[in-house]
């Protein structure tokens, strides 16, 4: 959906920029109308505020855990650690994968 047809009725295209990049912060009322248009409760918005991660978030954390344990599993370690240390890095990959989807399937 683009800016002017989340805009739309609510305030400008202008304004919900500024929302997204945090150079301002939308009234009660915009911020409910907004939650409203993309199908997202208002808390989703208020999370993300807060510093909390929110979905896409999860997906990039994953993947730099796996990315860091893969590079755990390259280190002189006996065989059978190293061999643990790629498995877990495979589940991380692919849960981020999973995430990205979900993520996907709901919008932004």
């Amino acid at each position: 959906m683009s800016l002017a047809e989340v805009a739309q009725g609510i305030c400008s295209r202008a304004a919900v920029h500024q929302f997204e990049s945090g150079l301002a912060r939308p009234s009660r009322i915009e911020l409910e109308q907004i939650a409203q248009r993309l199908g997202r409760p208002v808390e989703w918005f208020l999370a993300e505020a807060r510093g909390e991660p929110g979905i896409g978030d999860v997906a990039t954390m994953l993947r730099q855990a796996s990315r860091r344990v893969e590079q755990m599993s390259r280190s002189d370690l006996p065989l059978l650690e190293r061999s643990v240390l790629r498995r877990i890095a495979a589940g991380l990959r692919a849960d981020s994968e999973i995430v990205a989807m979900i993520e996907h399937r709901e919008g932004p």
